[in-house]
């Protein structure tokens, strides 16, 4: 038969093990693992845009995607995978309403570097990089 002590040390090791695993498979969900660009429609009825994403630097210029979500208020429509090779792309955001946006950014293939949010507004189309 094992002690108290055995038992307490064996319940410690395991209550940390299962802490540490649950803490590292969390930040790996938060961090927004593959996230490439979010879109977030902030106004109060759906919205339909036209997205184009293109290579522009190095040349040659390329399109590397294109999409024409609908999206629903307060809602966010998340892309991974959209490229793999790093260099400056440019993403042009237009909505039905025929506003219209662009914004370059250096982008690598990889959500550690971070990730462009567009934030689509009543009056305005906002870019920020969020740090992945």
């Amino acid at each position: 038969m094992s002690s108290g002590r055995e038992q307490a040390i064996s319940r410690r090791v395991f209550t940390s093990a299962v802490f540490s695993a649950a803490t590292f498979g969390l930040a790996g969900c938060l961090k927004g693992d593959g996230t490439q660009l979010s879109i977030y429609n902030s106004r109060p009825n759906p919205v339909t845009i036209h997205i184009e994403v293109s290579h522009i630097d190095p040349e040659p210029k390329q399109q590397v995607f294109t999409d024409d979500p609908s999206i629903p208020p307060n809602e966010t429509q998340e892309y991974e995978s959209l490229f793999e090779e790093s260099g400056t792309k440019r993403i042009i955001v237009e909505t039905e309403d025929g506003q219209q946006a662009q914004y370059e950014w250096g982008a690598t293939p990889d959500s550690q570097s971070g990730y462009l949010t567009v934030r689509i507004e009543e009056d305005a189309i906002e870019f920020s990089l969020s740090i992945g």
